[in-house]
């Protein structure tokens, strides 16, 4: 954390008093920026372990930002790491507002921010994707058969890591079925498309 203050301290040539993580992932943190009164600053860092990662965030929000109807945060840039070991970081704008976990004051403006909600995850999608799936350092042609296959396998294997999953046998059946017959399936599709 220190050497991330250090860094941070260097990119933006202002010695920050501090920063504080907000919220932490297995490969990502969101760090708070306070410069050198102790003051918050009007950005943020979002450190990533998995390189390449912070450059494909911030170019997807930027593309959402121009595109979309759900206000983005501004991209202010991307610190990476290639000389040495050290996360990559992408800076961005530190929005204001009411978090999405107070409640509404209305019934009719709690169905109102879900909509916006529903909105802004779909705009999220629908972006393009420049032809590519998967992370990063794992990306394949976006080809449904492939699409298609590789969720199937996702939603088997993370089944079969719970015990109780509240899936019936009948519908353990089925998934394994499909599994099972997945190639004659994407085959016989893939004759009608073409």
């Amino acid at each position: 954390m220190e050497q991330l203050r250090a860094e941070l301290s260097h990119l933006l040539g202002e010695k920050l008093s501090r920063i504080e993580c907000v919220n932490e992932k297995a490969d990502t943190a969101l760090w708070a920026l306070y410069d050198s009164q102790g003051n918050p600053m009007p950005l943020m860092a979002r450190s990533f372990s998995t390189p390449g990662k912070a450059r494909q965030l911030a170019w997807k929000t930027t593309m959402l930002a121009r595109s979309g109807t759900v206000r983005m945060p501004t991209i202010y840039g991307v610190m990476t790491h290639e000389e040495h070991p050290g996360p990559d970081v992408l800076l961005l704008e530190r929005m204001r507002g009411v978090s999405v976990e107070a409640p509404a004051r209305t019934p009719e403006r709690w169905e109102q921010l879900k909509d916006q909600i529903v909105e802004a995850l779909l705009a999220w999608h629908r972006q393009d994707s420049r032809g590519c799936v998967g992370a990063v350092d794992n990306t394949q042609e976006n080809f449904w058969p492939s699409w298609y296959r590789q969720h199937v396998e996702v939603l088997w294997t993370t089944l079969n890591q719970f015990n109780n999953t509240g899936l019936t046998m009948q519908d353990k059946r089925i998934l394994f079925r499909t599994r099972e017959c997945l190639p004659a399936l994407l085959k016989a599709l893939t004759t009608i498309v073409c």
